[in-house]
């Protein structure tokens, strides 16, 4: 099942909601976008392919596609210096063979301030790291990549546990097993397009042995899972930031190998950004497709994400996790997001040591870049015990065994911290669930933000929340309306509204040219709010 909160973006007419709560607020933020470059999906282009000749013909004058995303029919076009983005955006949206434009957006680690004071490992004691080990250590079978910084390649409490490409030979400058990538032996940098994955700032490291770092070896730390494979893939740069393209790149290799019969089963993901791209949430769904749990830092701006979401960590995928950061005290950290419908649980990030790069240093940082780690060693755990399940069954697994925390209740959709000890006891004695708990769902879901009556996001001065306690009913005063996003489905050929009436719809899908209406059974409301999202996938 879906997670709680499906996320639409609105600027369909009306969203006709039961229970409504309107909300008027200040501005989200502006996006941190690459200056000169947005990204378009063109109508009938396959995964990979360039975009039609015709449809290069019609660019704007000086704009040029430069690179084309491996999925979804994504291209990077590069704006000429007289063209600023977003008039690009707006020339794009209003074509009838583009699909979705957006910009290239720029996402950030989540890493609040260090503490060298601080040398104690009390985060694993908090999840209960101990009894899980009375059972099991991990299994080396399992690998869970790590989308970051890098990672030391050569540091003695990570290296025996660094995955390696058997088909790949060091050092000969060739692309041995034909994935695009040369001497990628043990992962590799899409910041600078090679296959050398090494940590020029830390935060990927630290993360990494908190997964991960060798256990009952008289060195160092320890991590969550003492057997795994960890597989650094460098998405962010020395600063901490990194691109739509380099995160969409990044989840294209992984899936490649995982095709290939790599046993990739989670991606540890402690980074994000204020703003939805359509892009980056297809190339999670491509991965989540492929049986990989996504774990996601909640960010560290001290925000409700229910009202002011950061992504990936806001998107509706089972097979995602939010997680928020919690102290020695069990307390929610000072900078933690938290979200009573967004943040599913929280996990050990303030003052936690671990590795870092420069042969055998060690660190303590503080963040939900350093919670989410936590989680992602407890699911490598549960994979290495029951291969067999899908990330769904692990997440629910998960959020099932939390230790409830009155000073979370209300914060996150569990309201507890995370207990390794007992999810892997409930996996011992095969309690595994198919459907996510039961949770309290009397609180108010988010349903759609907007600035406009069209629905771009961007940097205006008030956002209007739109909030439900039940299913999502659709109408609108712009029957048949053009959108921004024609997907075919649900929202095809560019209708926006499925009724133009005032009450609830039964129908969803397409009400103008060459749309086609679904009974509610088939597209559900689930499907209805994804077609939102698409519909008005970036910023204005």
């Amino acid at each position: 099942m879906p997670r709680l909160g499906w996320f639409s973006i609105s600027g369909l007419g009306e969203l006709l909601l039961p229970l409504v709560v309107w909300v008027t607020c200040a501005s989200l933020g502006v996006a941190q976008t690459v200056d000169r470059e947005i990204l378009v999906k063109f109508q009938g282009t396959e995964a990979g392919a360039g975009p039609q000749p015709q449809t290069v013909r019609r660019l704007p004058a000086g704009a040029r596609v430069v690179r084309s995303l491996p999925f979804g029919g994504w291209h990077l076009v590069e704006l000429p210096p007289d063209l600023p983005n977003r008039r690009a955006l707006d020339w794009f949206r209003g074509r009838p063979e583009v699909v979705a434009a957006e910009p290239n957006q720029r996402y950030q680690a989540h890493r609040a301030a260090n503490d060298p004071e601080r040398s104690r490992l009390y985060g694993l004691e908090r999840i209960g790291a101990p009894a899980a080990w009375d059972v099991t250590q991990g299994d080396a079978g399992v690998v869970v990549a790590v989308f970051d910084t890098g990672m030391d390649l050569t540091h003695p409490d990570l290296a025996p546990n660094l995955w390696k490409n058997p088909q790949e030979v060091p050092g000969n400058r060739i692309d041995d097993d034909a994935n695009g990538w040369a001497d990628d032996v043990h992962g590799i940098d899409v910041v600078d397009g090679d296959g050398d994955p090494s940590d020029d700032a830390g935060h990927g490291t630290h993360v990494a042995g908190t997964i991960g770092a060798v256990g009952d070896n008289g060195v160092g730390v320890v991590g969550v899972a003492w057997r795994v494979q960890l597989m650094p893939v460098r998405v962010l740069s020395v600063d901490g930031s990194g691109t739509t393209v380099e995160f969409a790149s990044a989840f294209d290799y992984v899936v490649r190998l995982k095709r290939r019969g790599v046993n990739v089963r989670v991606i540890n993901c402690s980074w994000g950004g204020g703003f939805p791209s359509l892009a980056l949430r297809e190339a999670m769904e491509a991965a989540a497709a492929e049986g990989i749990l996504m774990v996601c830092s909640a960010g560290n701006d001290r925000a409700d994400l229910d009202a002011r979401p950061t992504f990936p960590a806001v998107y509706d995928l089972p097979e995602i996790l939010s997680v928020g950061a919690s102290t020695s005290c069990d307390e929610p950290s000072s900078f933690s997001n938290q979200g009573r419908v967004t943040v599913d649980l929280a996990a050990p990030g303030s003052g936690i040591l671990s590795t870092f790069r420069g042969g055998d240093r060690y660190a303590v940082l503080s963040g939900t870049s350093m919670a989410a780690p936590h989680v992602s060693g407890a699911a490598a755990l549960l994979f290495g015990m029951r291969p067999e399940a899908r990330p769904a069954e692990i997440r629910a697994l998960l959020l099932g065994t939390t230790d409830a925390m009155p000073s979370w209740e209300g914060l996150s959709r569990t309201g507890g911290r995370l207990n390794v000890g007992r999810a892997v006891e409930a996996a011992r004695a095969n309690r595994i669930p198919s459907e996510l708990p039961e949770v309290d769902r009397s609180g108010a879901r988010m349903t759609g933000v907007s600035r406009t009556a069209n629905g771009r996001w961007g940097s205006g001065r008030s956002f209007q929340r739109r909030w439900s306690l039940g299913r999502v009913c659709f109408g609108g005063d712009e029957p048949g309306g053009r959108g921004h996003g024609r997907l075919p489905g649900c929202l095809s050929h560019g209708s926006r509204q499925p009724d133009g009436g005032t009450g609830e719809s039964d129908t969803c899908g397409g009400g103008g040219a060459g749309g086609q209406r679904k009974p509610v059974g088939e597209c559900g409301w689930a499907v209805c709010g994804l077609c939102l999202l698409r519909s008005e996938p970036g910023l204005g």
